[in-house]
């Protein structure tokens, strides 16, 4: 469980901590939180941020080569900011370590509730795609997600595949699955049929 700074003594030469700072989202919180890493000579090494409804969760592994209170300076802005900041030591962290492969799955449909969800995650689960990252790509309801999984061999993306197409055909969605990259971000073109797909309608009924 994470720890609050308060009840954690000062960590040790060369350590790893996850901070996770979390409460009501306006400008400048990263900003604050950011330079202190800078001043204070402490690497980012990664960092992920979302804002559901106004509230922020923000997350950061940081690397501290020596204790000179970052992690104190860090508590002190975020009570003056107005959020929470919890984090974790990482005893383990190992940046030569091995990474698992990243996929991404997209699910579109007219609706996408708590039972949807239920059915993709628990496909996923089953197979043994860990979920990293949840992005909800429409605006208004919430008929898109884009779904960030790790698998630790990519052996297991054709299994998952079938799965997931198995799991569409029974579904009220559509789901595709795509190794992540930089050639999958770059797409910006989608080729389709519009009769039924595009459009609600027969093209040649429209024209007659």
């Amino acid at each position: 469980p994470a720890r609050n700074m308060s009840s954690l003594s000062p960590p040790a030469k060369r350590s790893h901590v996850i901070v996770t700072v979390t409460g009501p989202d306006r400008p400048g919180i990263t900003s604050r939180l950011t330079g202190i890493l800078a001043q204070m000579g402490a690497s980012l090494i990664d960092i992920e941020q979302v804002v559901i409804q106004r509230q922020l969760s923000l997350g950061m592994l940081i690397g501290i080569q020596e204790d000179r209170g970052v992690l104190k300076e860090l508590l002190f802005a975020a009570k003056e900011l107005g959020v929470g900041l919890e984090f974790v030591p990482l005893d383990d962290f190992d940046p030569r370590a091995p990474k698992p492969e990243r996929y991404v799955v997209t699910a579109i449909g007219k609706s996408l509730g708590a039972g949807e969800m239920n059915a993709l995650s628990t496909t996923l689960a089953e197979h043994r795609a860990n979920i990293a990252k949840i992005s909800r790509l429409s605006h208004g309801d919430l008929r898109s997600v884009e779904v960030h999984v790790d698998l630790a061999s990519g052996d297991r993306a054709a299994p998952l595949k079938e799965a997931l197409l198995r799991l569409a055909m029974r579904s009220s969605f559509d789901i595709a699955l795509q190794r992540e990259g930089i050639f999958r971000r770059s797409k910006r073109m989608v080729v389709m049929d519009m009769d039924s797909t595009l459009i609600s309608i027969e093209v040649i009924d429209g024209l007659a």
